[in-house]
């Protein structure tokens, strides 16, 4: 079934009437990977899905380096389910962060300045 498909342009096109028909509309890349997806056939299907599965334990490893490197103990889900918590984190890195005077004029004069009016 995968590979008639596969080659029969008038699937191709209701396929991506049907993928325009979505919001928000997919990229080019998405639509054509969405479809060799959609057409693959089980043989196929089991060393991407593998492909896939080390790719998320590469990630997790990535993520938990990060976490261990800059000292980031509880992930972005906790902190969703506790809003206080988000706000006194962002309120602690708000106030870390150093004070930059702000002494930029943006009057017209200065902007203009020098143009010959």
């Amino acid at each position: 079934m995968a590979t008639e498909r596969a080659n029969d342009l008038h699937a191709f096109k209701s396929f991506v009437d049907q993928q325009l028909a979505n919001e928000p509309v997919p990229t080019v890349h998405e639509v054509i990977a969405r479809w060799n997806c959609e057409t693959q056939s089980d043989e196929e299907r089991v060393p991407a899905g593998e492909a896939a599965r080390e790719s998320l334990a590469d990630t997790e490893k990535v993520v938990a380096e990060l976490r261990k490197k800059f000292g980031l103990t509880s992930d972005a889900r906790t902190l969703q389910s506790n809003p206080k918590e988000w706000a006194k984190r962002l309120h602690a890195l708000v106030d870390s962060q150093p004070i930059r005077p702000n002494n930029m004029d943006d009057s017209r004069e200065s902007i203009y300045a020098g143009r010959g009016e």
